[in-house]
């Protein structure tokens, strides 16, 4: 393995693991995409995977009892009980994003569902977090109609007020809700 794949590699695990939404295997399936998979040490790898979650978690132990994810994660539960679709990071697009939203609204029954609308940020979201503490939310209307996805953007925008969020945003349906001053501190979803 040249130094280059080495660098790639560890830079690949520091994010995946810094960012707190893939699972190990998917750490890892990220380095083999990010490098050929035949010309690096799996073991290596899943090596140096470890390494870094247990450095995540010494850090994490220093974090405060509730992060802003953690608050934002309360608020995104609160909206399933609303018929509003909440993801946290459901891929790295927001078409993947837009395809979750479709799969949970068909799997929960469609139009008897209940379900109204959908609010999630995407993977591709969390570096802005990273360097701006800003996280852009996607949101709107389960069937598409803008006025009824403008009403969607108010209810997530209030919830997120009354969780303590600021949030800016202009009521437009073709402008994301954005959390100013998000702190990402995202515990580990798994080992």
């Amino acid at each position: 393995m040249t130094t280059d794949m080495t660098h790639t590699a560890v830079e690949v695990i520091r994010r995946c693991v810094l960012w707190g939404v893939y699972y190990f295997d998917e750490i890892v399936e990220e380095v083999e995409t990010a490098v050929y998979p035949n010309e690096i040490d799996r073991d290596w790898v899943v090596s140096r995977v470890e390494e870094e979650l247990q450095n995540k978690e010494s850090e994490e132990a220093t974090w405060p009892e509730r992060t802003d994810c953690d608050r934002l994660h309360d608020v995104f539960e609160s909206f399933w009980e609303e018929g509003i679709i909440a993801l946290e990071a459901p891929g790295n697009t927001q078409d993947e994003g837009l395809e979750d939203v479709s799969y949970f609204y068909h799997e929960a029954g469609g139009e008897q569902s209940g379900i109204v609308g959908y609010c999630y940020y995407v993977a591709n979201d969390i570096p802005l977090v990273l360097a701006e503490g800003i996280l852009r939310l996607t949101y709107g209307d389960i069937r598409g109609d803008d006025a009824k996805g403008v009403e969607i953007g108010r209810r997530v925008r209030t919830a997120l007020q009354a969780a303590g969020f600021t949030v800016e945003w202009d009521e437009s349906i073709q402008t994301r809700l954005a959390i100013l001053g998000f702190r990402w501190q995202m515990r580990r979803w798994s080992r």
